[in-house]
């Protein structure tokens, strides 16, 4: 048995009629409730809300065009269908200039109620998946700013003031989790931003909007779900007497925190990274007379990180990386692989020149098989001279892309080396997981904004 369809409210003073009503609504699949004067019908829909209201246009005390104000007032977005008269026509058009969807003229045929209803709905489906994609253009527009910005407070007060641009807040406040574990106020935006009272910081993003609306503004929450951290969330509100949000307003804060949450991984992982390549430098020198004699070196490793934090690009990632592990090792040859999947072609990048059988292709497919499937290092040496090493890059486990050096000499990569190579691995494995999420949504938002002109099209 299929789903009931939308959740229909029907007033109408004659008895007969609204149960006549009530029936080929049920008949036609829809789920219907009835009541019998424009009160009722003020209150029940306050309470409840419905996808549409079928209201008579002459009833006492509270007549249909006072129920078509009052549902307006309450959600601007319902459609409200009004059941009038040949003698109501004056009225009627009355009623279009306060936003009436629809009207059944009495006497009516089931075909004729079900037909008002069915378009006023099928406008209210089209309308509201226009706005829909509409919101989705500022994200296009933010995204290159949250992709640029990488400085952890300036990316922070971008986010913020980003959120309450999108969606017209008075005011956006985010949250994200302390050294403690609780939420602290990081970034506030919007003409009339305060801090936040230290009581609402402790509790979901459900609690979190609920307690900002009995604090003043209208307010709206959407979590941000870290990989390795506890929740954030993004608040923001409207002052009292504005406007409440709409459910596209709800949909865009949710997207944009789905991307935010990326963006601020991703500053997360790049400072890392950095920190790592500054401890990375100091070891260089104090451990190793050769590493202090090779500055150009250093001054190269440092450079590559350096575009290495600044780049979302996958292949420049991988280029970066791959570049700096070489320089860590002193290989001659290095390659960093990411395996194919359902769907997807596997991507691969390599550096340097290879030297007799070490390097071959052969020989490397071999070693990104192994180590995809052991999930560890994997050595190899030659019956000659020369030194091959694959090194898997894990994310929870699972192998993101498989890093492949080689050296023309024996015994060449030492335990050492395979020590400083891992955490660059680990944060690069990271890195390149939150680059191929980034990848997707921004193919997502371009699919969105194609839809969108679809869509104009048919409005036209």
């Amino acid at each position: 048995m299929s789903e009931p369809k939308e959740h229909i409210l029907v007033a109408d003073d004659e008895p007969a009629v609204l149960e006549v009503c009530l029936r080929i609504l049920e008949r036609g699949g829809y789920q219907a409730s009835g009541v019998s004067n424009g009160q009722q019908a003020m209150d029940r829909f306050a309470a409840s809300g419905f996808d549409l209201v079928l209201s008579d246009i002459k009833m006492p005390d509270v007549d249909g065009l006072e129920v078509l104000r009052r549902v307006k007032e309450i959600n601007a977005d319902t459609p409200v269908v009004l059941i009038t008269g040949f003698g109501n026509l004056e009225t009627a058009m009355e009623a279009v200039r306060y936003g009436a969807s629809g009207f059944v003229l009495k006497p009516f045929h089931a075909r004729d109620l079900l037909h008002a209803v069915e378009e006023a709905l099928a406008k209210t489906r089209l309308w509201r998946e226009n706005v829909r994609l509409k919101t989705l253009l500022p994200l296009l527009e933010a995204s290159p700013a949250l992709m640029e910005e990488t400085d952890g407070l300036r990316l922070a007060q971008l986010v913020a003031d980003l959120a309450a641009g999108l969606v017209g807040a008075d005011a956006a406040h985010l949250l994200l989790p302390g050294e403690n574990g609780h939420l602290e106020q990081v970034a506030r935006a919007g003409p009339n931003a305060q801090p936040l009272d230290p009581g609402l910081l402790d509790g979901t993003a459900e609690e979190l909007e609920a307690g900002l609306s009995g604090h003043g503004p209208v307010g709206m929450a959407a979590p941000l779900s870290f990989r390795q951290a506890a929740e954030g969330c993004l608040l923001v509100g409207r002052d009292q007497g504005h406007s409440p949000f709409q459910e596209g307003d709800r949909d865009t804060l949710g997207v944009f925190a789905r991307h935010a949450t990326a963006a601020l991984e991703n500053a997360g992982l790049f400072r890392q990274i950095r920190e790592y390549a500054e401890h990375l430098e100091e070891r260089v020198e104090e451990r190793t007379a050769e590493l202090r004699e090779s500055e150009t070196r250093v001054r190269q490793l440092y450079e590559t990180h350096r575009q290495l934090r600044i780049s979302l690009d996958l292949e420049q990632i991988m280029n970066n990386m791959l570049g700096l592990a070489i320089s860590v090792a002193g290989a001659s040859y290095g390659s960093l692989t990411i395996p194919g999947e359902a769907g997807i072609h596997p991507q691969r990048v390599a550096q340097g020149e290879t030297v007799g059988g070490v390097g071959d292709r052969g020989l490397e497919s071999r070693l990104v098989a192994q180590a995809t499937e052991q999930r560890a290092p994997v050595p190899w040496a030659g019956s000659g001279e020369g030194e091959a090493l694959a090194i898997p890059l894990l994310v929870g486990g699972q192998p993101q892309a498989v890093l492949v050096l080689c050296h023309e000499k024996a015994d060449a990569f030492t335990p050492e080396h395979v020590d400083l190579l891992l955490p660059l691995c680990s944060r690069a494995a990271a890195l390149i997981a939150n680059a191929r999420a980034f990848r997707q949504t921004s193919e997502q938002l371009d699919q969105a904004h194609a839809q969108l002109q679809e869509r104009a099209k048919q409005l036209e």
